[in-house]
């Protein structure tokens, strides 16, 4: 049975909670079970921005954040949620995110199919799930829908037309086609300069994986014009680095 791992980072288990449960339903239909994390219940300290995790894969926080990412790597699809919280995301999961950044240097969720979810008493829920589409992509996963509601609509389950593309997503895997957005293949890129030119142990990371000479981290459905722009911007950043560094 395929697993998907829900991030709940409310700390009173409410509107964005109840919408989560919403989809276990349809999820389960598919054959498809849902676990869910409540970071409120697990200790997340602070990054303390020590740059250990970037430079020896090695974080010395002592808290639950290791086995968390373990699970979400384990995991066959992620559902990234959070209420906005003045205009913004929850405590709770910006602290969350912050301990991941060695992902951004090295994404460790390649291809994984992400769904974003939020609730919110007033505005700011497409602020709240550009930034967590941002992070996704930094971490490389597939986008796959966007679901929010606001006090018009709290009470309205996840839509089967919601899911779908998640559901199909995690049910094929990596063998998923998906095309991305301009936004993603300038992420990718500007991930890739600093990789290549900054730091040896992210060097060796994306060459290992075959990223260096990718435009994307799938490029067989990349349009030409993405081929062509990634490329451009690579080998122009590139140049800029290497011209300060000499």
């Amino acid at each position: 049975m395929k697993k998907v791992i829900a991030i709940s980072s409310s700390g009173r288990q409410k509107n964005t909670y109840q919408l989560i449960q919403s989809a276990a339903p349809l999820l389960k239909e598919a054959g498809i079970s849902l676990q869910i994390i409540h970071l409120s219940n697990y200790l997340i300290q602070d990054c303390k921005g020590c740059e250990a995790c970037i430079l020896s894969d090695r974080c010395p926080i002592k808290d639950d954040v290791i086995g968390i990412l373990e699970k979400l790597g384990q995991a066959d699809g992620i559902i990234l949620t959070s209420p906005v919280y003045m205009a913004g995301v929850s405590g709770q999961l910006k602290r969350f995110i912050d301990r991941t950044c060695k992902w951004y240097h090295r994404p460790e969720l390649v291809k994984k199919p992400v769904l974003l979810m939020t609730t919110t008493a007033g505005g700011y829920a497409d602020e709240v799930l550009d930034y967590m589409e941002k992070v996704a992509t930094f971490w490389g996963m597939h986008l796959c829908g966007r679901v929010k509601r606001n006090v018009k609509t709290w009470d309205e389950a996840v839509s089967r037309k919601e899911l779908k593309f998640f559901i199909k997503a995690v049910e094929e895997g990596e063998e998923t086609e998906w095309i991305p957005t301009k936004d993603q293949v300038i992420a990718f890129q500007v991930q890739k300069t600093l990789a290549m030119n900054i730091l040896p142990r992210d060097r060796k990371y994306w060459i290992e994986h075959g990223y260096d000479v990718q435009v994307y981290y799938e490029e067989n459905d990349v349009p030409f014009y993405l081929k062509w722009m990634g490329n451009s911007f690579y080998s122009f950043f590139s140049r800029i680095i290497k011209k300060k560094s000499s």
